[in-house]
C-alpha cells in the first residue's frame, strides 16, 4: 500500500492518492479506527485539492463530517457537511450520499436544540 502511495506521489498522480484515501477511510471508520481515518481523510483531501478533483474532496468531507459527528463534534460536523452539500451542488454530483452527512448534520443540529 505504501509503495502505491509513494509511486503516486512521486508520479504526481495525486487523483488516484486522493480517491485511494477515502477508500482507506471508509474502511478504517468501518473498523472503528477514528483517527487513521481522519489521517486517511486530511491526506486525501490534500491530495484532492491539490489537483482540483472536486468530486472526491465532496466525498472526502462528506465522509468528515460523519467522522467528526462520531468524534463528538457536531459542530465540525455541521460545518463539514455544508461545505460537501456546497460542492456537491455547484458541480452537480448526483452520486454524493447526502444522507449519511444529512445525518449527520441532523444530529448536530439536535445536539444543539
Amino acid at each position: 500500500m505504501h509503495d502505491a502511495f509513494t509511486i503516486c506521489s512521486e508520479h504526481q498522480l495525486f487523483d488516484y492518492l486522493a480517491e485511494s484515501n477515502l477508500y482507506l477511510a471508509k474502511i478504517a471508520l468501518t473498523d472503528g479506527a477514528l483517527e487513521r481515518a481522519m489521517a486517511y481523510l486530511e491526506a486525501g483531501l490534500a491530495a484532492a485539492r491539490r489537483v482540483n478533483f472536486r468530486w472526491c474532496e465532496a466525498h472526502i468531507l462528506a465522509l468528515k463530517a460523519t467522522l467528526s459527528f462520531r468524534q463528538g463534534n457536531p459542530q465540525l460536523a455541521l460545518k463539514t457537511v455544508k461545505s460537501a452539500q456546497v460542492l456537491a451542488h455547484a458541480d452537480g454530483f448526483a452520486d454524493l450520499p447526502m444522507r449519511r452527512p444529512c445525518a449527520a448534520a441532523a444530529d448536530a443540529a439536535g445536539a444543539h436544540a
